[in-house]
């Protein structure tokens, strides 16, 4: 009887260790690593060696949500800090409701790794060949999920 209690307590023990969690892959030398990682790696160092500081470009989310969320956001951004952004064509500065649109070009790398890691459904990439940034993107992280994708872009680049 004893034996038996042990036994089931050992089980309870090992189970709670994996509920809810998802079993981890090994990183070993022979682990394959994915194309869009092999790529992402390529164009974010790309980025790095061109060590630019102090850039503004044109940040774009389309998403199904509200007209003013998709509006096009001039943004400046010097040592990974965005220093102003405000709408396109105007000097309107932006509502509090769309400071998730205020993003540096770091911000573009994160969402590409983050789609990698989550094993997204679709992923689709445009990076700039010269810098190596991100020109847009659109992921489908759920091919069974409708209106969570993302697409967002970095128009009208400039070194400054």
């Amino acid at each position: 009887m004893k034996k038996l209690l042990i036994l089931a307590l050992f089980s309870l023990l090992t189970a709670c260790n994996t509920i809810g969690n998802k079993p981890t892959i090994p990183t070993t030398p022979n682990t394959p690593v994915s194309p869009y990682q092999q790529t992402l790696d390529k164009y974010q160092q790309r980025w790095q060696q061109a060590n630019i500081t102090h850039y503004r470009y044109t940040f774009q989310r389309s998403c199904f949500c509200p007209r003013d969320y998709h509006a096009p956001v001039v943004t400046e951004v010097n040592n990974n800090t965005v220093i102003s952004a405000h709408l396109k064509g105007t000097n309107q500065a932006l509502s509090s409701n769309l400071s998730n649109n205020k993003q540096t070009i770091n911000y573009f790398f994160d969402k590409i790794q983050d789609a990698i890691n989550r094993k997204a459904h679709r992923l689709t990439i445009k990076y700039n060949e010269q810098y190596g940034y991100p020109e847009s993107i659109a992921i489908d992280y759920d091919k069974m999920i409708a209106d969570e994708e993302l697409y967002i872009s970095a128009k009208d680049f400039q070194k400054l």
